[in-house]
C-alpha cells in the first residue's frame, strides 16, 4: 500500500512591522484621491504630467516604481507641471482656493516644510509613543488609530528606534472635489529611512539591527483646521497611515 508522507505547515512569525501595517494601513480618504487622480490621468494635462514625471531623480528610480507599479497610482506635482502647461490645471484651482484663505499659500513650499521638517517629527513622535506631541497634529481619528498602536505596542512590551534618517520620496495627491470643501485636503505620499531595530524592556535586540535600515512608506491626508487658541489656520494630520516596506531596498 502506498503511503502518503504527512506535511506539517508551519506558520511563519509576523513580523512587529507587519503587524503595524495590518493596524496602519487604511487610509480610505488617500485612496479616494488615488481614484481621482488616475481618472484624470487620460486628461491632455494627465498626459503632460506623465512626461514630467520622468524628471523625477534617477537615484529614487526604485522607489517611484515601487509607487507607481504596486499601487497604480496617478500623482501630480504642480512645481513640475507649472511651466509646461499654459493652460489653467485643476492644481491651479486649487491653489488658488488655498490662496483665498492664506495669499501667500505655495504648494512646493508646503510639500518641502510638510516632508522634510513635520513628517520625521510626527514619524519619531509615534515611534516614541508620544502622544502630547501628536496630539498638536493629529485630529480626532488619527489620533485615535495611531494611540490604538501605540497602546498595543507597549503591551507587547517593545521599544521601537525613532530615528527618521531621511524622507527619500515625496509627491502630493490633489482631488479638487475635497478642496472645493469648507474643509479642503491635501495627500501626501512619503517613503522614509528608518532604523529596522526592536527592543525589549531589558534592551535586547529582539528585531533588525542598529544598522539594518528599510524604506517605510506612508500615506497622510491634511486638513487645515482652526487653532482657536493661536487664532490661525494650520494644517493638520486627518489620516495616517502605514503601508509597509518598499520590497528590495538596498542601501
Amino acid at each position: 500500500r502506498r503511503r502518503w508522507a504527512e506535511v506539517m505547515v508551519v506558520d511563519q512569525p509576523i513580523g512587529a512591522w507587519e503587524r503595524i501595517t495590518s493596524r496602519m494601513a487604511a487610509s480610505p480618504i488617500f485612496e479616494k484621491m488615488k481614484k481621482a487622480a488616475e481618472a484624470a490621468r487620460e486628461t491632455k494635462v494627465g498626459q503632460a504630467a506623465e512626461d514630467a514625471k520622468d524628471t523625477v531623480n534617477d537615484r529614487l528610480e526604485d522607489v517611484r516604481e515601487a509607487w507607481e507599479t504596486s499601487q497604480n497610482p496617478w500623482v501630480y506635482r504642480l512645481s513640475s507641471l507649472w511651466d509646461s502647461v499654459s493652460y489653467e490645471t485643476e492644481e491651479a484651482m486649487a491653489v488658488r482656493e488655498f490662496r483665498r484663505a492664506d495669499p501667500n499659500f505655495s504648494l512646493e513650499v508646503w510639500e518641502k516644510e510638510v516632508s522634510q521638517d513635520l513628517l520625521p517629527e510626527i514619524l519619531g513622535a509615534w515611534m516614541r509613543g508620544d502622544m502630547q506631541f501628536l496630539k498638536q497634529w493629529l485630529l480626532e481619528d488619527a489620533l485615535k488609530k495611531v494611540a490604538n498602536d501605540i497602546r498595543v505596542r507597549k503591551e507587547e512590551k517593545l521599544l521601537w528606534d525613532d530615528n527618521v534618517l531621511s524622507v527619500d520620496f515625496h509627491q502630493v495627491l490633489i482631488d479638487p472635489a475635497l478642496i472645493e470643501n469648507s474643509t479642503p485636503m491635501l495627500g501626501l505620499y512619503a517613503a522614509v529611512q528608518q532604523i529596522n531595530c526592536i527592543r525589549n524592556l531589558d534592551g535586547e535586540i529582539v528585531q533588525g539591527a542598529e544598522d539594518n535600515i528599510q524604506l517605510n512608506q506612508y500615506q497622510l491626508v491634511f486638513q487645515r483646521d482652526y487653532d482657536e487658541v493661536e487664532g490661525v489656520l494650520q494644517w493638520k494630520v486627518v489620516e495616517f497611515a502605514f503601508v509597509g516596506e518598499v520590497p528590495g531596498f538596498v542601501i
